[in-house]
């Protein structure tokens, strides 16, 4: 019985022998095959560090580009806004030689320069000429003739003033342009003074003439004071 066991015993130790050395190539593989797994992993892991750290620049490249076109589009606001100011301000400067270049015209005569008397009355209709220039910005006021020319399309006022002492005669006058009667400025009483005034405001072309025409039959009077005047001014022109 005893050598029986025993031998059972070898035959017990030997399996498990076998058993080890089948098992230790299965191990070894599996080691091998982890630590090339392992390596290989490593590998893939540095490629994506790679990949991430190419991502990383490239988001940062595309916040650096962000954050320069902001500040382009701001500095290109701030330019904006300065070209709208020197525009506006060469506007203006426009405007202003504008109305440097327009015509300047404004005139304002009596009828006699120096001492008193009338003048008419007349067997006829006559241009009444204002020899005492108060003013004559333009040039457009002949004082030779009496006649006032436009010299730019505008409209413009003109107006008069008729003195006369108490007579028969009456200070009759009309207005005219183009030798068409546009309104009259006449007055008449037989004792004291007599004042009469009237204008128009008148659309001129530029060569049109306005001046003062004396009705046949009547007078004016002036003396230092200057009671009978002729005088207009360009209001704007057209």
């Amino acid at each position: 019985m005893d050598t029986k066991a025993q031998g059972d015993g070898k035959d017990e130790n030997q399996t498990s022998s076998d058993l080890r050395q089948d098992c230790r190539p299965d191990i070894y593989a599996v080691m091998g095959e982890l630590t090339a797994l392992t390596a290989e992993q490593k590998v893939e892991l540095k490629h994506v560090q790679s990949e991430l750290e190419a991502l990383t620049a490239r988001l940062q490249a595309s916040e650096d580009q962000v954050e320069d076109l902001v500040k382009e589009k701001a500095a290109q606001a701030v330019e904006l806004l300065a070209l709208k100011s020197k525009l506006l301000l060469i506007e203006n400067q426009v405007e202003d030689l504008k109305r440097d270049k327009e015509t300047k015209v404004a005139f304002s005569v009596a009828l006699l320069d120096t001492g008193e008397g009338y003048t008419g009355p007349f067997n006829t209709d006559i241009t009444v000429v204002y020899k005492h220039v108060i003013l004559n910005i333009g040039k457009a006021y002949n004082q030779n003739t009496g006649i006032f020319t436009a010299p730019d399309k505008g409209v413009y006022m003109i107006k008069a003033t008729n003195f006369d002492y108490g007579s028969s005669h009456g200070a009759a006058a009309g207005l005219i342009k183009n030798g068409q009667h546009v309104v009259s400025i006449y007055g008449r009483q037989a004792a004291n003074t007599v004042n009469a005034a009237n204008g128009a405001t008148l659309l001129l072309e530029v060569g049109d003439v306005v001046y003062i025409r004396l009705g046949a039959g009547h007078r004016l009077y002036d003396n230092q004071h200057h009671h009978t005047t002729f005088s207009g001014h360009l209001l704007f022109t057209m």
